[in-house]
């Protein structure tokens, strides 16, 4: 007989975490990030700390997998990174680590949760978004009456636009696997992919643009939905006409220094400490000669990470990385399942041509490195319990 959640004790108690995890996803729309941070303390860290006592026993249970374990690592070599680091803050860089944690424990309870229910909660925050996006693009380019060229942009903590093309793309890229039933909710769900991906184009980043997609082009392998393939097919035609009828603006800006500040990177990682790198909160700088000008960071979300925590951290990262995808490829048939799938392809490619690093407070960046990770726990523990209600996707 399958477990109902709302049976186990833990399960009735992790609701108590849902405006937090609602606050995590759509928060990053709040006027301030000081806001989004006081408001996640109150909804989210303060009773996830209560509940690491009162659920410990998901603790057990989440480190009787790979990638429990292998996040557990990286985490305890992040921290041990501080006694080599150069921070002048160690204190302020380990807040960040226990942000982290407390965020993650949280988003595994999601997995007590029923999974229709965490599908709508997933669903309604891409359609929060997908009306965010539609109001930046309305405000820029009609009340404002912004030139077609000119590069879209967010407000508030949205106001870069490659980073806010992060979050918007995360949005796209979950929701783009969520298909609902039914006519009504079709055109809702359309609608709302339409004005996510409005913004991708219109945000300009080409790093966000391939990593969209390659989700695009690959979900028909495992999605067998006929509407995956005809979308697919139509990105493949939109490239092509992009690339035929006006190459200029798909391949503007070119590549943006990404090659040179690859190469000072492994420059910098092997002057260096090549095992345990530089430690958790050290800064530095990569120097371009052919632009004069310093970079503090690689621009490479992996060789971020191996610079500052060594190829043993890179090691315990990559680890965690795979054991999502291979959960997610497991799952594939879920609706949920299929999302993570959907979430990881579009980060692990942004995460190639930005990125500074995982441990920050919580900002776009998460949703590309903690919030995946954040929903694969939580399916893993929907995939234990074996619940009646972890709804099938199309096949």
């Amino acid at each position: 007989m399958a477990v109902d959640s709302s049976d186990i004790p833990e399960g009735r108690a992790a609701w108590l975490l849902l405006p937090g995890i609602l606050c995590l996803l759509i928060g990053i729309s709040f006027p301030s990030s000081k806001l989004y941070h006081q408001v996640l303390a109150l909804l989210l860290w303060v009773p996830g700390l209560v509940l690491f006592w009162t659920s410990r026993a998901e603790i057990r249970l989440m480190l009787r997998t790979v990638l429990g374990v292998a996040l557990l690592a990286f985490i305890l070599w992040s921290a041990l990174s501080l006694l080599w680091s150069s921070a002048d803050d160690p204190l302020r860089q380990f807040k960040h680590v226990l942000y982290v944690v407390v965020s993650l424990w949280g988003m595994r309870l999601l997995g007590l949760f029923p999974a229709l229910s965490l599908e709508r909660m997933l669903r309604g925050c891409a359609y929060f978004m997908a009306v965010l996006a539609s109001a930046y693009w309305i405000d820029t380019y009609w009340v404002e009456g912004a030139p077609w060229r000119y590069r879209l942009t967010g407000s508030w903590q949205l106001e870069h636009s490659i980073l806010a093309a992060h979050v918007f793309g995360f949005f796209l890229a979950l929701l783009y696997q969520l298909k609902p039933t039914g006519r009504r909710a079709m055109v809702s769900w359309m609608l709302a992919l339409l004005a996510l991906g409005l913004y991708l184009l219109f945000a300009q980043s080409k790093g966000v643009w391939v990593a969209w997609a390659a989700v695009a082009l690959l979900t028909p392998l495992w999605r067998r939905d006929r509407i995956y393939l005809v979308l697919s097919i139509l990105c493949l035609a939109g490239i092509a006409g992009g690339l035929w009828f006006a190459p200029e603006f798909v391949l503007q800006r070119g590549l943006s220094y990404r090659p040179e500040l690859l190469r000072e990177g492994f420059d910098l990682l092997f002057d260096g400490n090549l095992l345990a790198g530089l430690g958790l909160g050290s800064s530095y700088k990569l120097q371009l000669s052919s632009i004069a000008q310093a970079f503090d960071h690689p621009h490479n979300l992996y060789m971020g990470i191996a610079v500052q925590f060594g190829l043993v951290g890179l090691l315990f990262w990559s680890i965690a990385w795979l054991s999502m995808v291979l959960l997610a490829w497991r799952l594939r048939g879920e609706a949920l399942g299929s999302a993570l799938l959907g979430v990881w392809l579009f980060a692990s490619l942004a995460l190639l041509t930005d990125g500074a690093g995982p441990w920050v407070k919580p900002q776009e960046i998460w949703f590309l490195t903690w919030i995946p990770f954040g929903l694969a726990l939580a399916l893993g523990r929907l995939a234990d319990t074996g619940q009646q209600s972890l709804n099938h996707a199309p096949r």
